[in-house]
């Protein structure tokens, strides 16, 4: 194992809806990731009120052999000259998240990070860690003597099962405002097929849907339900593409009893629902639901290849 100990590190975006709200769950999933095959992992939000000091005393307590930190195109700016700080340990930093997966090797040319991970990362960065030729890594970016080299994008991920429930645990949770309110998001699916001209999805989840099983994510729901959690920020691109999948989750929502609240306010497609799955979604604990109604205009919508009418 190259890498045995990372610091994640997720930068304080100045914008108002990006407050301490929620943990980051991509950072979540790869915490799970790393940490089934034995690596040690630790998180440093400065969305919670820290400094850079604070950092500095968590780099020098925990002593991680390899620091990740994730970017949002919001702010990048600082957060380029967070990385730059940083880098002044000594310490090899990778970087990913959505911003990575749109301006690829631009991180590099802008900052001293060592590499990049872009698309799904959790193949990539377990075998970074595990110390693979890096000419071999699917989904990197790395530095080769002066030159910048972009590998191919790594396999998307296609049984979603077999990755580990989100490592809530490994954060702070007290601190964040709607896990205090027994409140915490949910990915039931990765993706979507459409093809909408403004939307980033498909540069970091692909254009396929990729589906977790009813069983699966109704599993995760009550684990969580169990420690006192219970409403779920469903924010799946498309959670509803498959209309029976959706009832058979809520369905076993029904079943089980469990009584909670859930929203999906990162939208669904208005033509992937009916009738009945909406009853459903009700019955099981849905109290919102946000549409994707971008323009009342035919021309508009066949030009950003909407796929509606």
């Amino acid at each position: 194992m190259k890498y045995k100990k990372i610091l994640f590190v997720i930068p304080k975006v100045q914008a108002s809806y990006a407050a301490k709200l929620d943990p980051h769950l991509g950072v979540a999933y790869l915490t799970a990731v790393l940490e089934k095959k034995g690596i040690e992992v630790e998180i440093f939000d400065f969305a919670l009120d820290y400094q850079f000091s604070d950092l500095v005393n968590k780099v020098n307590g925990f002593k991680p052999d390899l620091i990740g930190i994730t970017l949002f195109s919001f702010d990048f700016v600082n957060s380029y000259k967070l990385i730059d700080k940083i880098k002044s340990s000594g310490i090899p930093l990778v970087a990913g998240g959505v911003h990575v997966s749109s301006t690829k090797e631009d991180v590099l040319k802008k900052t001293n990070v060592d590499y990049a991970l872009y698309g799904e990362a959790e193949n990539s960065i377990l075998e970074l860690c595990e110390g693979k030729e890096l000419e071999n890594i699917k989904g990197l970016i790395y530095r080769q003597d002066e030159e910048i080299i972009t590998n191919p994008p790594a396999q998307l991920i296609h049984d979603l099962n077999e990755i580990p429930f989100p490592a809530w645990e490994k954060f702070e949770l007290e601190k964040y405002t709607y896990p205090q309110e027994g409140r915490l998001q949910i990915a039931t699916s990765r993706g979507c097929p459409y093809n909408c001209v403004y939307c980033a999805v498909k540069l970091s989840m692909g254009l396929g849907f990729r589906p977790r099983s009813p069983e699966n994510v109704v599993g995760e729901i009550e684990h969580w339900y169990k420690k006192d959690y219970t409403f779920f920020e469903f924010v799946d691109d498309c959670f509803t593409l498959d209309i029976n999948r959706a009832k058979q989750i809520c369905d076993l929502i029904i079943q089980k009893g469990l009584n909670i609240k859930w929203n999906c306010a990162n939208g669904i497609r208005a033509d992937r629902v009916d009738e009945e799955l909406l009853i459903k979604m009700k019955k099981a604990g849905c109290e919102f639901v946000a549409d994707g109604l971008e323009t009342g205009s035919e021309k508009i919508l066949r030009r950003i290849k909407k796929g509606i009418t």
